[in-house]
């Protein structure tokens, strides 16, 4: 089998044990630590950073796994165009083929911003540069750089670094002892640091925030994404297919391959109802979850397992995300024993005006 059942991600939203295990990982993560940090010097000193003629903006994190880096960069987008700006978004392309075009952020951004031009590739300097040559890109006037916060060869006017507070980074460890790209301490060099996936209600959230604030220097914003409706095959206009509330009492299979399955199982819970009473006091909704690894592909025996899961236990809806989506949508709609949505996310950044003021001032500074 390739998922993972929900018993088996407990404890997934707090201290990750990394991809090595311990008596070899902590060695390695020592050893690690050190190009990190000489990595880092050198480009402090502006060795080996490249300028491509317009302001970038980064947006990144200091771990592995996901902090909700391309609705981040999704919502920037959006709102740099209402300014008039004319933003690319440059991006690996993780797992994405030749060339990265086909990967679960490149899908994404293609579906919900198709007049954003895309600069997809390892070498982001080099595809920025042939973007900035072409007709389509002849008219960018800034870059977004999806997951660049280490990608520092790019010369960018901010970084804005995202941190999920549902994982605390002071309670993990470098790669691969544990799951942080570089030590908590690189948030100092960040223009913006925004603690997604916020309750101000919950205590710990809180006093990470009191932690992250003490580290960068600096006010530590905040975001939380709202399910904003049900969207089921590919969208149509700006309405969602579906209320929110269409999840309550039923029975859901969740199927996810993302850097935090744990937070998405437990907002589905929560919007289905599960373990409580339903909508007019009906029976609370019944929820079980397949968990694949990040960028899952979705082979032909992952289906089977998505299919055989869902038959078995005679869902009424599969629950996915959009990211997930990119692979699941390229499937006949035959294949699926009942609907698939997927929620449709509504940022919401706190404060949001202090955010964009300081996009907006990195993007106009850089010009002079």
């Amino acid at each position: 089998m390739d998922a993972r059942r929900e018993r088996e991600v407990e404890g997934l939203e707090g201290a990750r044990r990394g991809p090595a295990p311990g008596w070899l990982g902590v060695p390695l993560a020592r050893v690690y630590g050190a190009v990190v940090g000489w990595r880092n010097a050198r480009f402090d000193r502006g060795v080996g950073v490249t300028r491509v003629g317009v302001p970038v903006v980064s947006v990144g994190n200091v771990s592995v796994g996901g902090t909700g880096k391309t609705p981040m960069v999704m919502w920037l987008a959006r709102r740099l165009m209402e300014r008039g700006e004319r933003p690319a978004i440059a991006l690996r392309g993780y797992k994405g083929g030749r060339g990265g075009a086909g990967s679960d952020e490149a899908t994404e951004f293609r579906r919900w911003l198709p007049e954003v031009p895309l600069a997809v590739g390892g070498d982001r300097v080099a595809t920025i540069g042939a973007l900035r040559g072409s007709a389509e890109g002849a008219r960018v006037s800034c870059v977004l750089l999806d997951d660049g916060f280490q990608h520092r060869r790019l010369h960018r006017d901010l970084d804005v670094v995202l941190v999920d507070a549902t994982r605390d980074p002071f309670a993990d460890r470098l790669l691969p002892a544990g799951w942080l790209r570089e030590p908590v301490e690189g948030l100092k060099r960040a223009g913006a640091v925004v603690l997604t996936r916020y309750d101000a209600g919950d205590a710990g959230h809180l006093s990470l925030r009191e932690r992250l604030e003490q580290t960068h220097g600096g006010r530590v914003l905040t975001a939380a994404a709202q399910w904003g409706g049900l969207d089921e095959g590919e969208p149509v206009g700006a309405t969602p297919a579906k209320p929110v509330a269409w999840l309550r009492g039923k029975r859901l299979l969740v199927v996810c391959g993302i850097g935090n399955p744990a937070a998405f199982l437990r907002q589905v819970k929560g919007e289905a109802g599960a373990g409580g009473v339903g909508v007019a006091g009906g029976v609370g909704a019944v929820v079980e979850a397949l968990f694949y690894p990040d960028h899952y592909g979705y082979p032909a025996r992952g289906v089977r397992e998505v299919v055989n899961a869902a038959r078995g236990m005679g869902a009424e809806a599969i629950v996915t995300t959009e990211k997930d989506w990119s692979k699941l949508g390229r499937l006949p709609a035959g294949t699926w024993p009942c609907a698939v949505v997927r929620p449709r996310l509504d940022l919401r950044v706190e404060p949001e005006g202090a955010l964009m003021e300081m996009v907006v001032g990195a993007v106009e500074g850089a010009r002079g």
